[in-house]
């Protein structure tokens, strides 16, 4: 799996080098937002940083792919002499055939690692889970409202676990409403089960459910975005053992395309599945 990861980073690489040189619809965003975990044993709030990248390339006026890199680093507030940051990096690749102001059709493919550091005044201690995710995707244009969703299959596998392997299935669905050509609101939902079938009480689900708005500036290629995401996780059973709840804000960088819209429907149009925190069962 750490050979596909690093396969995944520099492909996601080739092709947004590659598509900065030709005609392509390119953006950037930075973000930052404040998050509460409620775990099993207590609260923790924690601030994020983000960054990402994207570039969409259309070889035919119908057929595309697009390409992105996202990386979320959290660091959590902790009382007394202790440190925990956490840090997501995933790199997702998109081939897609689109008909303008109609559909899209297409495929997905993504790698990633999540590692978490915990620092006391014993020492430190680091745990990281590489994962995959291949699914099919698809959008339908109404005028002003986009219908997204995604469909597939996962695998989480622990680095420090030889032999463990998390698999399961992930879905999401969005719906994008543009009352201008320039503001859009937005709203998501995605569901993902988990489980290794060699190992007792691993065996799990995650979903969440976010809204959010982003405006971009008349004759400039900034836009800003603000959103809300609720996330929940939990063990066979319903053990509620983490709820997370994240409001970020940020900008973004268009370039290729003149509004909002124009992105959605001939530019950069689609997302990398969205990260979220599993649980291992004894593995904390």
């Amino acid at each position: 799996m750490r050979s596909v990861i690093l396969a995944g980073f520099l492909l996601s690489g080739t092709i947004l080098t590659s598509a900065a040189q030709a005609d392509a619809d390119i953006f950037i965003s930075g973000s930052a937002d404040r998050s509460v975990f409620d775990w099993l044993y207590g609260e923790d709030t924690a601030f994020t940083a983000q960054g990402a990248a994207s570039i969409e390339y259309s070889f035919t006026p119908t057929l595309g792919a697009q390409g992105d890199v996202v990386v979320r680093r959290d660091f959590y507030d902790l009382d007394g002499p202790y440190s925990l940051t956490e840090t997501d990096a995933d790199a997702a690749l998109h081939l897609f055939y689109r008909e303008q102001d109609r559909f899209l059709v297409g495929a997905i493919g993504q790698v990633g690692r999540f590692t978490s550091e915990f620092e006391d005044l014993v020492g430190s201690n680091i745990f990281q889970v590489n994962r995959g995710y291949l699914g099919l995707e698809g959008q339908v244009y109404f005028d002003q409202v986009t219908l997204y969703g995604q469909l597939g299959v996962h695998q989480h596998e622990p680095v420090d676990y030889y032999g463990m392997a998390f698999e399961g299935v992930f879905a999401t669905a969005e719906i994008r409403y543009f009352l201008t050509p320039d503001l859009k609101l937005e709203a998501h939902a995605a569901a993902l089960t988990y489980e290794d079938p060699n190992v007792d009480y691993t065996a799990g689900m995650a979903y969440n459910l976010g809204a959010s708005i982003e405006y971009r500036f008349e004759d400039s290629p900034i836009s800003a975005f603000a959103g809300y995401d609720f996330a929940h996780t939990e063990l066979e059973g319903g053990h509620n053992l983490v709820d997370e709840h994240r409001f970020l804000i940020g900008v973004r960088l268009n370039h290729g395309t003149d509004t909002l819209l124009d992105r959605d429907r001939t530019g950069i149009s689609l997302k990398p599945v969205k990260p979220v925190r599993l649980l291992y069962g004894v593995l904390g």
